[in-house]
């Protein structure tokens, strides 16, 4: 099968928007959706945390039947361990996280935690019409707890900590088979920790994902969970040497025809006798907040789509809403003919005005949720960036965005004019290189100030350029999302900045 992930984590859309997108989807030739529901559902047994602009129960199954009635699979995707930002925020969910005033993951060591997940997986599957399969997340928990600036509570530290993530997720796995539909997770941390595999049911479905692999096999090694120092190494006796202990099991898969197999994790998954799902993206982290780099996201899809489909896996691809691109933008990676005819130079402008920088169109996920009146450090990030030594790359981004965008935007509007490409996919570009040569403007212009001293008038003509975009913006995006989902774009995308070029120009 060939799924698409609907993230909702940040965007709500309208529900006749949603219709027409599941259709689109069928005829794209997707066999499924799979909707990370995050805090868009009102769940009957804890509606404690759902979003504004969350639906009810009734309303997201009458969605639900409708995709199936297309001949779509839909399923849900539920987050169980970490990012339960959108929950342990909330009161009275607060108490069960694992590090208190850290809401990133839950603490597996209490009772009350189990409670809560299986009061949301057991909504779930009567909101989705009992689904074959129930996404439980899973990914991104022992090998980020340092990362993220987490630590184990004194509950967990006296346990061990692989034992004490997949006892959790064993316990819910045993739960969807007993409700009767199939578990899936995501493969990192059981990559991670392979001699884990046979603890887990058989019928447990495991998504290789990794969105930066545009090959199916190299000479170099590339991304392994639990080994990432090895990437860049030449793939030979020397390297795998190297390997640590845990990981040698993997060596039959990690090793294909003398070279690195980019898909190990798949390969390893079905090795142990579970479904193998490829996992891809249409958006991923570098990407602009109004565009992404299509070559990167086209070619990881392009590439899953063909080991999945030699290999008989299904593939699921995924498309991060933290991203912040509207997901009409992300059509070129499904289909060369998306934005109409574009030369070989005309696509690479593609890839850089969808090149993000960072503080300033990539930002940070939790401010940006959850920070209201956002400011996301913005002020801050350029004080930084002007006096970086990354300063001089950061401006020939810029520029080269600027250039980029300026000679894009023509092309894209003769297509538009002649009904070549896809209208939907092609308003959202034409909106979003707007978008990208303005914030490569700004930034230029700010980053000059710091040096040269307040300009007036160029303040004053950006401000007046922000104002008008948003107006255009909140025109287009008003088609597809809900009126709360709106206010937050323009909040993120818009607002911040209007906030500071007033600020600056105050007397």
């Amino acid at each position: 099968m060939r799924l698409y992930h609907l993230d909702l984590k940040i965007a709500m859309f309208r529900q006749d928007y949603l219709r027409d997108f599941f259709a689109r989807l069928k005829i794209a030739g997707f066999d499924g959706v799979v909707i990370e529901i995050d805090n868009k559902l009102i769940f009957p047994s804890q509606p404690h945390f759902a979003a504004a602009d969350a639906l009810t129960a009734d309303a997201w199954r009458d969605l639900v039947r409708y995709g199936k009635r297309l001949g779509l699979v839909i399923y849900p995707l539920l987050q169980t361990l970490g990012h339960m930002e959108h929950i342990l925020r909330h009161e009275p969910y607060g108490c069960l996280a694992e590090n208190v005033g850290n809401a990133y993951m839950l603490c597996p060591s209490k009772n009350e935690s189990l409670r809560l997940v299986k009061d949301l997986v057991r909504d779930v599957f009567a909101v989705f019409d009992q689904p074959p399969v129930i996404h439980l997340g899973g990914d991104e928990v022992l090998g980020h707890l340092e990362r993220r600036g987490l630590h184990l509570c004194p509950l967990c530290r006296t346990r061990d900590a692989g034992e004490l993530v997949v006892g959790f997720l064993l316990e819910l796995a045993d739960f969807c088979l007993k409700l009767g539909c199939r578990p899936e997770f995501w493969a990192d941390e059981i990559l991670t920790y392979p001699r884990q595999f046979g603890r887990f049911p058989q019928e447990t479905r495991f998504v290789d994902w990794y969105y930066r692999r545009t090959q199916a096999t190299g000479d170099t090694i590339g991304h392994i969970w639990g080994a990432l120092r090895l990437a860049g190494e030449p793939a030979g006796e020397s390297a795998w040497a190297n390997l640590p202990e845990r990981l040698r099991v993997l060596l039959p898969d990690l090793v294909r025809d003398g070279r690195f197999n980019h898909f190990y994790g798949a390969s390893a998954i079905a090795r142990y006798g579970y479904q193998a799902v490829v996992g891809s993206a249409l958006r991923s982290s570098g990407d602009h907040y109004a565009l992404p780099r299509v070559s990167l996201s086209a070619g990881n899809v392009a590439v899953s789509d063909t080991v999945a489909r030699e290999a008989g896996y299904d593939h699921l691809v995924t498309s991060w809403a933290v991203r912040l691109s509207h997901p009409e933008t992300t059509w070129i990676a499904l289909s060369d003919e998306a934005l109409g005819p574009l030369s070989a130079e005309q696509r690479g402008w593609l890839d850089t005005v969808g090149h993000g920088l960072g503080g300033m169109d990539i930002l940070a996920e939790q401010p940006m949720r959850f920070e209201r009146p956002f400011h996301g450090g913005l002020d801050q990030a350029l004080h930084v960036l002007a006096n970086s030594p990354d300063r001089d790359a950061a401006v020939r981004l810029l520029q080269e965005r600027e250039q980029a965008g300026g000679l894009l935007l023509p092309v894209l509007n003769e297509n538009l004019e002649k009904g070549a490409g896809d209208s939907h996919c092609l308003r959202h570009w034409l909106l979003g290189t707007e978008l990208a040569v303005l914030r490569a403007r700004q930034t230029l212009a700010l980053l000059g100030m710091y040096r040269s001293g307040i300009d007036r008038p160029a303040l004053e003509r950006l401000l007046e350029q922000n104002q008008a975009l948003l107006q255009r913006f909140v025109r287009l995006w008003s088609e597809s999302v809900t009126p709360e989902s709106l206010d937050q774009e323009c909040e993120i995308k818009f607002r911040r900045d209007i906030r500071l070029l007033e600020n600056l120009l105050c007397r």
